[in-house]
C-alpha cells in the first residue's frame, strides 16, 4: 500500500529526520553509555519515543509497522531494565561461596557502578584507575560486616605506608588477587603494608594484587618486566604469591569478568603468550559497555562462556604460569620467590598441586604452616559471611614474611 507523509515536497525529508535523528541519538547514547548510572533506561525510552514520532510523522503503511515495532520493543525492553534495576537496587547480594547457608549482605559504594575504579588494560585486561580513592561497604540486616576505603597511588597499586624511602632501598613484591589486594579491609590492613610497617624501613613493598587477578596478571607483570616501571630503583629481593583454589580456574580463562588481557596456552609443553588480534580487544570493550544494561548482565550467562573446563590442563596451565614467573623473576633479581598456598586440605586437588609446584622446584608454605589454627578457627581469619582474610590473619602472614625475609632465609 502506497500513502502520502505529512513531509510535503520533498520524498527525501523522512528518511534525513530518521537519520539524523537516529546519528544523534547515537552519539548521545555514547554519552550516557559513559556518564549515566542507568544508560540502558535512557537508550531505550528516547530510541522508542523517536520511532514513534517517526511513525506519526509517515503516512506509508508498512513503514509506520516497522516503526512501531521498533518502538515497542525499545519500550518494553526498557520495562525489563527496569525491574533487573529495581531488583539489583533491592535485592539482597549472594554472600561468599564458601559459606552456602550464610545470609544475604547488601554491597554499596563507589567500589562499583559507572564511576567505580575498574578501568579496561590492554595488557592485564582491567586495572584500578590512579590516584582514587572508594569506599565498599557490605550489610547484613541492620549490621555493617565492614566499610572500609580502598586507596589507589599514581602507579595504580594500592598504596602501603607513608613511610619515604631512598631508592636503593631493598623491595618484595606482593602478586594475587583480592586475598592481597585486601578486599573488606582498609589501607593500613593489607598483608603489603603490614609487611612493610613491621620491617621499619628495611624494605618496601609493592602491592600487584587486584580483584579477580590470577597467575596470569603475576606472569604479565614480569613477562614484560612491567613491574620494572613501578619499583624503579629499589631492588626486588623477593616475590609474595598468594595462591587460592581458585587461580587454577582463572588461568585456564574461565573468569568471566576477566577476558580482555593477554591470554597464556601450552603449546607442544610449551608456554606461549597469546597475542590477541585488535579486534578481541574492541569487542571486549563493547561488551563492557553492554554489561552497564542490568537486564543483558542477567541474560549473560545463557550465551557466554569462559571455555571449556578441563581441569587437568588448567593444572598444567597453572603450574606452568608460577614456574615461568619464578624463573623470570629469580633470573632477573637473584632473590625469593615465595608461593602461600590458601587451600584447604581437604579439598581433592590439594595433593595435585603441592605435589606438582614441588616437582617443579617451587618453594610454598600453606597457610596452616603460618597460622597453624586457622581451619579450625576460620570465623577469627576470615570477614564473616565473605571469606576474604580478616587483618588478622594478615597481620600473622606479614609478620611469618618479615622474619624469614629479614633473616634472609630460604623459606
Amino acid at each position: 500500500m502506497t500513502g502520502h507523509s505529512r513531509f510535503r515536497g520533498n520524498a527525501s525529508q523522512p528518511v534525513c529526520v530518521g537519520l539524523g535523528g537516529s546519528i544523534a541519538l547515537g552519539l548521545l547514547s555514547l554519552y550516557w553509555l559513559k556518564h549515566t548510572p542507568f544508560p540502558f533506561l535512557w537508550i531505550g525510552v528516547s530510541f522508542g519515543l523517536f520511532y514513534l514520532f517517526l511513525a506519526y510523522l509517515i503516512d506509508t503503511q508498512w513503514y509506520k509497522i516497522i516503526l512501531w515495532n521498533l518502538s515497542f520493543i525499545s519500550l518494553i525492553l526498557t520495562v525489563f531494565e527496569c525491574a533487573c534495576i529495581y531488583q539489583a537496587l533491592h535485592a539482597a547480594v549472594p554472600a561468599a561461596k564458601m559459606d552456602d547457608h550464610a545470609p544475604h549482605i547488601r554491597a554499596s559504594g563507589s567500589y562499583t557502578g559507572p564511576d567505580s575504579y575498574f578501568q579496561d588494560d590492554r595488557l592485564l585486561g582491567y586495572r584500578p584507575k590512579p590516584n582514587v580513592s572508594v569506599q565498599s561497604k557490605h550489610v547484613l540486616g541492620d549490621e555493617t560486616i565492614y566499610d572500609v576505603t580502598y586507596t589507589i597511588g599514581p602507579n595504580r597499586l594500592r598504596i602501603e605506608t607513608p613511610r619515604v624511602f631512598e631508592g636503593s632501598t631493598p623491595c618484595v613484591l606482593f602478586f594475587g588477587d583480592s586475598f592481597m589486594f585486601g578486599e573488606g579491609l582498609n589501607n593500613n590492613q593489607t598483608i603489603p603494608w603490614q609487611f612493610e610497617e613491621k620491617a621499619a624501613g628495611r624494605y618496601k613493598a609493592f602491592n600487584f594484587g587486584f580483584h579477580g587477578y590470577g597467575p596470569q596478571q603475576m606472569l604479565l607483570w614480569l613477562d614484560g618486566n612491567h613491574e620494572r616501571e613501578i619499583v624503579g630503583l629499589h631492588h626486588p629481593v623477593a616475590a609474595v604469591y598468594l595462591a587460592i583454589e581458585d587461580h587454577v580456574n582463572r588461568a585456564g580463562g574461565h573468569a568471566g569478568w576477566d577476558f580482555m588481557g593477554a591470554r597464556y596456552a601450552l603449546r607442544n609443553n610449551q608456554l606461549v603468550r597469546l597475542h590477541k588480534p585488535s579486534i578481541g580487544y574492541w569487542m571486549a570493550k563493547i561488551d563492557r559497555r553492554l554489561d552497564k544494561s542490568y537486564l543483558l548482565s542477567r541474560l549473560k550467562p545463557l550465551w557466554k562462556q569462559g571455555g571449556t573446563i578441563n581441569p587437568v590442563a588448567d593444572m598444567d596451565l597453572f603450574i606452568a604460569m608460577v614456574a615461568r614467573s619464578r624463573d623470570l623473576f629469580e633470573g632477573r633479581y637473584h632473590g625469593q620467590f615465595i608461593v602461600i598456598l590458601w587451600w584447604e586440605k581437604t579439598m581433592a586437588d590439594y595433593p595435585v598441586v603441592t605435589s606438582r609446584l614441588a616437582q617443579a622446584g617451587i618453594r610454598t608454605i600453606a597457610i596452616d604452616q603460618i597460622i597453624p589454627d586457622i581451619w579450625n578457627r576460620l570465623a577469627e581469619y576470615t570477614i564473616p559471611h565473605d571469606g576474604h582474610p580478616s587483618a588478622e590473619a594478615n597481620r600473622m602472614i606479614a609478620d611469618y614474611l618479615v622474619r624469614h625475609i629479614m633473616k634472609g632465609r630460604r623459606i
